[in-house]
């Protein structure tokens, strides 16, 4: 009978990996989704802006892993929204 010992450094390289390899295996369509370093250029903001976006709901997004990705579409129509309020 083997006994092996799993230390804590090796839980978090596995757990690592496995979020990697889900990561690699999701495939998110580049087309309707950007970074947020995508989004803060799309919507002239930065990073504490967007995280109170996300927060509010007010622009849709998924995450993957540690990152978020967002919907180009909502952001366009956050934008909308905005010069709309602007204007009137």
């Amino acid at each position: 009978m083997t006994v092996k010992i799993v230390t804590e450094d090796y839980l978090k390289k596995m757990e690592n990996n496995i979020i990697n390899a889900f990561i690699n295996h999701t495939k998110i369509d580049n087309s309707k989704y950007v970074t947020k370093e995508e989004a803060f250029k799309i919507l002239g903001c930065a990073e504490t802006t967007l995280a109170t976006l996300r927060a509010e709901r007010k622009i849709e997004f998924v995450r993957v892993g540690k990152e978020y990705q967002y919907l180009r579409t909502s952001l366009s129509k956050y934008l909308k929204q905005k010069s709309l309020q602007i204007i009137e």
